[in-house]
C-alpha cells in the first residue's frame, strides 16, 4: 500500500523548528506546573503508590533488596534512587521529575503532530496547548504512579518512527524496538501498546522478516517480563469481574464455587446494560478474603488460596467469553466510553482537596507503616500533620480556569435507568477525534498513521477487557486523540482547498493584441 502523492510532499520538520512551534505551550505548561509545585511541592501518595514504593521500602527499611511481582522493573527502581537526593524529600523529588517529564511530553506530542500533518505551523502550537493545560495530565504527573513515565516512553517510541522513512534505517529500527521494550518494562500492562507498535512497524517497513536480529532479541524479554510481573491472582480476579454477568451459575467445573457466586452473578445481571458503572462494586466483592466477607467464609478461603482462586477465576471468565463473545465485546465497548466520559481529576489540583484526600489516605499509613512514611517525607507524624495543615491553606491562581474544564471531555455518558442502555453523546472534542480516526484509516494514510491507531485500538480493548472504568487507564493513549484532531482538521482543510480549486471558474482567454497577425498555412493538396 502506497501513500498518496500529497502525503509525500510534507514539509521537512527540524527539531529546532518544532521547538519554536512548541514554545508557547512549553511556556504555558511551565507556568502552570511551577505554580502547582509551589503550592503543593509533594507528590500524592495514593492507593497504588505503596506497591510501587515496595522496592524502596525493602532497601531503606528492611535493609535488603526485594521487588514484589506486583510492581517491578523500571519505575520501582527509580523510586529506590529518590530518598538519597539532597535538599528535598522523596515526595518532592518525584513530583519535580515527573513534571519535567511532562514538559518533555509536550514537545514529543508536538514532534509527532508535526510529522503527520501538512501544516505544522498551524497545528503544532494548537495541539500542544492541550497537554500543557489538560488537568488529567497535570494531576497524574503529581501522583506517585508510573503513568507519566509510561506516557513519556510511549511518545518517545512513536517519535522515533514519526518522520517519513525513518524506520528504513536499521539503526533507527533497533532503537525503536528497544524503546518499545522499555514500555513493557515500565508497566507490563503496556503490552498492547508494544504489540500495536510492532505490528505498525511491520506494515511500514514491509520487511519484518528482514529486521536486524537485535530487534527480535527484544521479544524474549517482553515474554520474560510478562511471566514475572503481576500478583498471583490479580489478572484472573479482574478478568472474572469483567465477565461476571456472563458466568454460568451452575454445573461443572467448580460447581460448588459457582453456587457461592450465584447471588452475586444474578445481581450483576439485574442491570446488565449499566454493568460498566457497577463493575467496581463487584470487583471488590470478588477479592475479599476477610473472615466476615459478604460472600461468606467459604468464598473467603477460596480467595486466600491464590493459586486455586486464579485457576477458578480464569476458567469461569474464559468460558463466559467463549459462550457470549459478542455480549462481552459490547461490555468492553461500554467500559471504554464510560471511562472516556468520566469526569477529569481536576478536584485534586485544588490544594485543600489535595491535602484532604492525602490526609485520609495517610491516616492508616502512619498507623501501620510509620517508617515508610518517614522515608517518603523525611519527618515524623506531628511535623507531617502541621505541614499538611499549612499546605491545605494555599491557593493556585488557575483554580477558576480548572473548574471550567468540568464539561470539557470526549463524551457525555449518563447511566441509564435499570435495564435501559446508558445515554452516550459525543462532545466536540470526541467528535473531532473520531473524524480524525476516520481520516487515518483512508488508504493514503492507513499505513503511516498505524503508529497511532493500532496502539490505540489494541490498548483500549486489551486493557478494558480486564479492567474496569478507571479513567487513569486512558492516560497513556489520550494524547493520540489530540493528534487525531489535528490530522482530521488538516485533511478537511485539504479537501476544502481541493474543492475550491476544482470548482473555481477557469479564467476567460484574453483577446489577441491589436497588431497580432494570424499566419495562415497554405492548404496542402494531396
Amino acid at each position: 500500500m502506497t501513500d498518496h502523492p500529497a502525503e509525500s510532499q510534507r514539509p521537512h520538520l527540524s527539531l529546532r523548528r518544532c521547538f519554536w512551534l512548541c514554545l508557547p505551550a512549553l511556556v504555558i505548561g511551565t507556568i502552570v506546573r511551577l505554580s502547582f509545585l509551589v503550592a503543593v511541592p509533594e507528590v500524592f501518595y495514593g492507593g497504588d503508590s505503596s506497591s510501587y514504593f515496595a522496592a524502596a521500602h525493602s532497601v531503606y527499611i528492611d535493609h535488603e533488596f526485594d521487588m514484589p511481582p506486583k510492581r517491578r522493573y523500571v519505575y520501582p527502581l527509580l523510586l529506590v534512587a529518590a530518598p538519597p537526593v539532597p535538599f528535598c524529600n522523596t515526595a518532592q523529588i518525584v513530583a519535580l521529575v515527573q513534571h519535567l517529564a511532562g514538559l518533555g511530553i509536550i514537545f514529543g506530542i508536538g514532534w509527532v503532530t508535526g510529522n503527520f500533518v501538512r501544516r505544522p505551523a498551524l497545528w503544532v502550537p494548537l495541539v500542544t496547548l492541550f497537554p500543557a493545560i489538560w488537568p488529567r495530565m497535570i494531576y497524574y504527573e503529581h501522583e506517585m504512579i508510573c503513568e507519566t513515565l509510561l506516557l513519556s516512553v510511549f511518545i518517545a517510541t512513536v517519535a522515533l518512527a514519526a518522520p517519513r522513512d525513518s524506520l528504513a534505517s536499521n539503526r533507527r529500527l533497533i532503537w525503536f524496538c528497544l524503546f518499545a521494550l522499555l514500555i513493557v518494562a515500565v508497566k507490563p500492562s503496556g503490552r498492547p501498546l508494544w504489540f500495536g507498535l510492532i505490528v505498525a512497524a511491520a506494515l511500514i517497513t514491509h520487511r519484518p522478516f528482514r529486521w536486524p536480529w537485535l530487534c527480535y532479541s527484544t521479544f524474549p524479554f517482553v515474554i520474560l517480563i510478562t511471566f514475572t510481573s503481576g500478583g498471583d491472582s490479580q489478572g484472573p480476579w479482574l478478568f472474572l469481574s469483567s465477565t461476571l454477568p456472563l458466568v454460568r451459575t451452575e454445573g461443572e467445573p467448580y460447581a460448588a464455587e459457582r453456587a457461592l457466586l450465584r447471588p452475586t452473578i444474578e445481581a450483576a445481571r439485574a442491570d446488565l446494560p449499566n454493568y460498566s458503572f457497577r463493575q467496581k462494586e463487584f470487583k471488590k466483592l470478588l477479592n475479599d478474603s476477610h473472615d466476615k466477607a459478604p460472600l461468606g467464609p467459604a468464598y473467603a478461603r477460596l480467595v486466600s488460596d491464590h493459586k486455586r482462586f486464579a485457576s477458578f477465576a480464569q476458567s469461569l471468565g474464559r468460558e463466559a467469553v467463549l459462550t457470549h463473545p459478542f455480549q462481552y465485546l459490547g461490555m468492553i465497548g461500554k467500559k471504554i466510553v464510560t471511562a472516556a466520559g468520566g469526569q477529569q481529576i481536576q478536584q485534586r489540583l485544588d490544594p485543600q482537596i489535595f491535602w484532604d484526600d492525602q490526609s485520609d489516605t495517610s491516616e492508616i499509613r502512619w498507623r501501620e507503616h510509620a517508617e515508610e512514611m518517614r522515608v517518603i517525607y523525611e519527618m515524623d507524624e506531628p511535623t507531617y500533620r502541621a505541614m499538611a495543615a499549612e499546605r491545605s491553606q494555599r491557593t493556585v491562581w488557575f483554580s477558576p480556569f480548572i473548574r471550567s474544564f468540568a464539561d470539557v471531555n470526549w463524551l457525555q455518558v449518563q447511566r441509564g435507568d435499570p435495564g435501559e442502555a446508558p445515554l452516550i453523546r459525543f462532545r466536540l472534542l470526541g467528535g473531532l477525534a473520531l473524524w480524525g480516526l476516520v481520516m487515518t484509516l483512508l488508504p493514503s494514510r492507513f499505513v503511516r498513521t498505524s503508529l497511532l491507531w493500532l496502539p490505540l485500538v489494541f490498548y483500549l480493548f486489551g486493557v478494558f477487557a480486564v479492567g474496569d472504568t478507571v479513567t487513569r487507564y486512558l492516560h497513556p493513549i489520550e494524547w493520540i486523540l489530540f493528534v487525531l484532531i489535528a490530522i482530521g482538521l488538516d485533511a478537511t482543510l485539504d479537501g476544502i482547498l481541493f474543492l475550491h480549486h476544482r470548482l473555481r471558474p477557469s479564467p476567460h482567454p484574453s483577446p489577441p493584441p491589436p497588431n497580432y497577425v494570424v499566419k495562415r498555412q497554405p492548404l496542402a493538396l494531396g
